[in-house]
């Protein structure tokens, strides 16, 4: 393992290694747009509802805009997922790197920076 300051690598004996994880970002792109295309839906669906209160047989014309919104406000919600990520740890079994137990040698460099 690599730290921060230090010249040489730090050795860990594998056997004293308990617990593995790495790290697995995630972007939130699909997430983004279903909840802005049901904002743009929603919103659409609202404007439309205030507007036909003064003309009841405008009603077709709320429907019609609901698509239209949803399109723009998933392609908005989208943008903005992308550029979201979060952090995935996932854990790593052992056994895939301790590897077989003949005798074979194995090793592991880790950078760690603060």
């Amino acid at each position: 393992m690599e730290v921060a300051g230090r010249d040489a690598p730090l050795g860990i004996p594998l056997a004293s290694i308990i617990a593995l994880e790495v790290s697995r970002p995630q972007r939130a792109t699909v997430m983004g747009a279903c909840f802005g295309a049901a904002a743009g839906a929603g919103l659409v669906y609202l404007a439309f509802k205030v507007m036909s209160l003064e003309d009841p047989e405008g009603a077709w014309f709320i429907y019609s805009g609901i698509p239209l919104g949803a399109f723009l406000g998933g392609l908005i919600g989208a943008e903005i997922g992308a550029e979201h990520t979060s952090e995935r740890w996932r854990t790593v079994p052992l056994r895939e790197i301790r590897g077989p137990q003949s005798g074979m040698s194995f090793s592991l460099s880790i950078s760690l920076l603060f």
